[in-house]
């Protein structure tokens, strides 16, 4: 309860577990539960971003308002090619992190 009123970033991954993909971290719970989740839990979500952005990325190098909406942030690319992200802001309520809308995260 300490860290109330704290506002701080990480992946969608990390502080969004409600964001319809459970069934996919159940899968990856259930096939790879050698290594704890806490320990590699980010590359999970690296993984995931890896995979799905492809079907994106013509969109993203010809659209530079383009955005997609990843497990490890929001990505983007710039006129070189490179992705780019943005990660999620949450702020602790009651010792526990709640997500922030993007709006919210603007300064006050």
């Amino acid at each position: 309860s300490d860290l109330n009123g704290i506002r701080f970033c990480d992946m969608p991954w990390i502080l969004d577990t409600d964001n319809g993909n459970r069934k996919l971290r159940r899968s990856i719970k259930k096939n790879f539960a050698v290594v704890p989740d806490s320990q590699i839990n980010r590359l999970y979500a690296l993984g995931v971003d890896a995979y799905n952005v492809i079907p994106a990325l013509a969109s993203l190098q010809s659209q530079s308002y383009e955005r997609y909406d990843g497990e490890t942030g929001t990505l983007m690319m710039d006129d070189s090619g490179r992705l780019h992200r943005q990660l999620s802001w949450a702020v602790f309520e009651r010792g526990v992190p709640r997500l922030l809308p993007p709006a919210a995260t603007t300064p006050e």
